[in-house]
């Protein structure tokens, strides 16, 4: 499974204030196996809106730290975070690497967010440097269903 940026345009929609407004863009993250099952799922989890679908494109995050809430339910203030992380280790030889990563957190507050990643990554073998963690103009992250019988 992989993480894929949705970028769709709405129409017309209905903002928080109750005010209509037209051609609204909006990117949503969707986790899939492909472009085309992330295309699936969008449409699947926006049936009943008049939109269109602009471009589906394979997100570089290496691991996604999401709020766990019950299938069907969606917690309110929450915003996705993306954070930049230098992750430094030795190898066998003595020599120290250092790989980039992105992670995706799904938090209310930036401090919040900071905080999760560091707990996430509290157990980590490598040294961690946070390079930077920004709001994503994401507006909602979609985790893939959990096909019957899978564990």
């Amino acid at each position: 499974m992989a993480w894929y940026k949705c970028k769709v345009i709405f129409v017309e929609k209905i903002d928080e204030n109750g005010e209509r407004k037209e051609d609204v863009k909006e990117q949503y993250a969707v986790e899939a196996v492909s472009v085309t099952d992330a295309a699936t799922i969008i449409q699947e989890h926006l049936e009943g809106f008049n939109f269109s679908l602009e471009e589906v494109t394979k997100m570089q995050v290496k691991e996604a730290f999401l709020q766990e809430v019950p299938e069907g339910f969606q917690v309110e203030g929450v915003q996705i975070f993306i954070a930049k992380v230098v992750l430094t280790a030795t190898d066998d030889y003595g020599i120290e690497k250092k790989q980039n990563f992105r992670y995706m957190i799904e938090e209310k507050t930036f401090e919040e967010a900071y905080q999760r990643l560091q707990y996430e990554m509290k157990d980590s073998v490598s040294d961690i440097e946070i390079i930077s963690i920004s709001l994503s103009p994401i507006v909602q992250a979609i985790r893939a269903k959990k096909k019957e019988g899978a564990q």
